[in-house]
């Protein structure tokens, strides 16, 4: 090919390239506006990440913190253990069931009318279906303005020969020779009428008044204190309970249970004593106070928890976030 041949070809090749790229899409395509100034010269920047926008209703953070509160309740309720409902037969502690009610048991300490120490234990104990029937007491009485207050609940058989020992008058004291007190069957109790804020009101007597004056006649009494006394009388009678005439204060549950002696099994009446298993083996902590009962999980040796509460044969127990039943002949008490 000559020189002037191959000139006219490269010049026809060039010019064919300069008027394709002219006609390229990407420079028709409309300009691009998302450009920085860099020293006096336009340079395009780097395609930010697509933005979303959404409208938030005005009550957004009050549901937000509702939803928190929600799922923080849910989460509470999986890591807490499921509490069980107690058999009616149960020995429970009344405070776990009406926390708002006063507790004062005199044959607790020594202020008493023996000025002895009846019993060890401080927490008042009663059968669940008794307590379920003082809470519908404790509940009328406080949208009234009152509260009751315990002297004594549950009373184990040790404590009613010593009470014996010191009034030994049938009238005013059980004679645990010829058959032991209601107390010890955990459905009767001693109580009094105060106000919300445990301030005293006027009553017949003092507690353990061995007198006319404790008596239900209310004849001797003054017309504030029969008054209270009625307001107690009449509550605990709809509630389901039935008074003791020669004390104002005693009452007892209209459904009995049988006695029952927690001391002669030397396992004291106080949540917050540990106990362990006897067996060197596993024990079954069950689903409910039988011997047929599912086994929620298996106690090993050496572990402790505390008592909630008592029946003839079995103690509710929480052990590893678990509360369930174990057999009492099963444990004994951790002495240190």
């Amino acid at each position: 090919m000559k020189k002037s041949e191959y000139l006219l070809a490269t010049i026809i090749l060039f010019s064919f390239l300069v008027n394709l790229t002219a006609c390229s899409p990407l420079e028709q395509s409309t300009p691009r506006d998302d450009t920085i100034a860099v020293s006096g010269t336009e340079m395009q920047a780097a395609s930010p990440m697509p933005t979303y926008s959404f409208e938030q209703p005005n009550n957004y953070l009050e549901n937000s913190e509702n939803s928190m509160e929600s799922q923080n309740n849910t989460m509470n309720e999986i890591s807490e253990s499921p509490k069980i409902t107690p058999e009616d037969c149960e020995l429970v502690r009344i405070v776990e069931f009406i926390p708002e009610i006063y507790i004062d048991l005199s044959y607790a300490s020594t202020q008493n009318f023996t000025g002895e120490k009846i019993y060890y234990f401080e927490d008042a104990w009663l059968r669940y279906g008794t307590v379920k029937k003082l809470q519908i007491a404790q509940r009328t009485l406080s949208e009234r303005g009152y509260s009751l207050k315990i002297w004594d609940a549950y009373r184990p058989h040790s404590a009613q020969f010593k009470l014996w020992e010191l009034v030994p008058d049938a009238t005013y004291v059980a004679n645990p020779y010829t058959g032991f007190s209601a107390h010890s069957s955990g459905d009767t109790l001693d109580l009094t009428l105060v106000r919300n804020d445990g301030s005293a009101l006027e009553m017949p007597s003092r507690f353990d008044d061995f007198s006319a004056l404790a008596d239900r006649d209310y004849s001797e009494v003054s017309e504030a204190a029969k008054e209270n006394a009625r307001i107690l009388e009449q509550t605990m009678a709809e509630a389901g309970f039935e008074g003791y005439y020669y004390e104002w204060w005693h009452y007892s549950d209209c459904d009995s249970y049988p006695c029952e002696d927690i001391a002669d099994l030397q396992l004291p009446l106080n949540i917050h004593i540990k106990y362990e298993p006897v067996s060197e083996a596993c024990i079954l902590l069950r689903e409910a106070p039988s011997y047929e009962a599912g086994d929620i999980a298996r106690i090993p040796s050496g572990a402790s928890f505390s008592v909630f509460g008592w029946t003839e044969e079995f103690a509710r127990i929480e052990y590893d976030g678990k509360q369930g039943y174990v057999v009492i002949e099963d444990i004994k008490m951790i002495i240190k």
